[in-house]
């Protein structure tokens, strides 16, 4: 009769332990976060990129980060310097006016995210 009911308190525990990783600390998908928003940014300015992990309820995933790649379309001559920091990539940009325009991917992202702005 114990074994029975250690048994099933063992399949209940291994259950849920699987759903709560899977809900909550899978990565379904990634959000790109990028700051400015808008289409313009000034020149000598900065613009922040960041991943953000995505679990299946389409919250952030828990204590997760993920690796991602930046890669620059059209405008390199105005990015004068990259900086890492936890999570994201800050582009610094030259007193330099035009286009500049990037794709962000990841492993976890189903497709490259490009993004355009104008440096004014």
């Amino acid at each position: 009769m114990k074994l029975v009911t250690f048994a099933i308190v063992a399949v209940f525990v291994g259950v849920a332990a699987f759903w709560i990783w899977y809900l909550f600390f899978n990565i379904f998908a990634v959000d790109f976060k990028v700051e400015p928003e808008g289409p313009k940014v000034s020149v000598n300015g900065t613009i922040e990129i960041k991943a953000v992990p995505l679990n299946a309820l389409g919250k952030r995933a828990v204590n997760r980060m993920i690796p991602f790649e930046v890669k620059i379309l059209e405008g390199k001559e105005i990015i004068y310097g990259e900086e890492k920091e936890q999570g994201g990539i800050v582009l610094k940009l030259k007193d330099i006016k035009g286009k500049l325009k990037f794709e962000v991917s990841s492993p976890y992202s189903q497709a490259p995210s490009v993004f355009v702005f104008r440096v004014e």
